[in-house]
């Protein structure tokens, strides 16, 4: 009895150890090969934040403008977070928060300064 226990044991030891291999033609699991793939996916998406986020921290005020119609996008830190400030004819609204940090608010700054552009603004620091 108890060596059959003991070997049911085993078994189960020796299938768990299994799977974590390859396969015999030599290719891994699915499950691997997603998890291999979400860390890859992982890694550039990190090392284009780092490349970007030079870019993002110094954006600050933006001034767009087109003919007499003057907009500002402004970043602002707020506590450990920020808040993102923009304007259009004179009026001011908060229109992005974040309790930390502020790359946040500087993504949404650059979409909306990429979204006046291609309405046909001038923006510039």
């Amino acid at each position: 009895m108890k060596f059959s226990i003991l070997a049911g044991l085993l078994v189960f030891a020796l299938a768990g150890c299994a799977g974590n291999e390859k396969k015999a033609d030599g290719k891994m699991d699915a499950s691997k090969e997603a998890k291999a793939e979400m860390t890859k996916t992982a890694d550039k998406a990190e090392k284009k934040m780092a490349k970007e986020k030079p870019k993002m921290m110094a954006m600050g005020k933006v001034e767009c403008s087109m003919k007499n119609d003057k907009r500002f996008v402004e970043v602002r830190e707020s506590g450990g977070g920020c808040e993102l400030a923009y304007s259009k004819f004179g009026n001011e609204e908060v229109v992005a928060t974040s309790l930390s940090g502020t790359s946040h608010c500087q993504k949404i700054s650059e979409r909306i300064v990429g979204n006046l552009e291609n309405a046909g603004f001038a923006c510039a620091k």
